[in-house]
């Protein structure tokens, strides 16, 4: 739709689509929806409410993981662009990877970190 001029704006992700349109020679401007006040997601785990009063410390456990293994991949970029090429298909590039890692870790940074 917005390569083929159908509209002006099309939302996207960030770590995604624009390493793919720029790759077919597409120019882009990206701005964040949250630069103009309006807020976005990003992330989102979802569980039950039964779960966690069944599991009261997996909550905990799932994000000091996740957090580990968001700061492993980081430290070990070009490693993690192999892990995540192994489980993808063979169309999947390393570039695209890297490039979706890149945003995805400079995207869930604040002045206190990552979480």
């Amino acid at each position: 739709m917005l390569v083929g001029g159908e509209v002006d704006v099309y939302p996207l992700s960030k770590s995604n689509e624009p390493f793919l349109l720029r790759s077919f020679a597409h120019e882009l401007t990206i701005w964040g929806a949250a630069d103009y006040g309006v807020p976005t997601l990003g992330l989102a785990y979802v569980t039950s409410a039964s779960f966690l009063k069944a599991n009261p410390d997996a909550l905990t456990r799932f994000l000091r993981a996740a957090l580990r293994g968001i700061a492993y991949a980081q430290e070990n970029v070009d490693e993690a662009v192999q892990i995540a090429l192994k489980y993808n298909g063979p169309e999947t590039r390393a570039d695209h990877m890297n490039f979706m890692l890149e945003t995805e870790l400079r995207d869930a940074q604040s002045e206190r970190g990552f979480g």
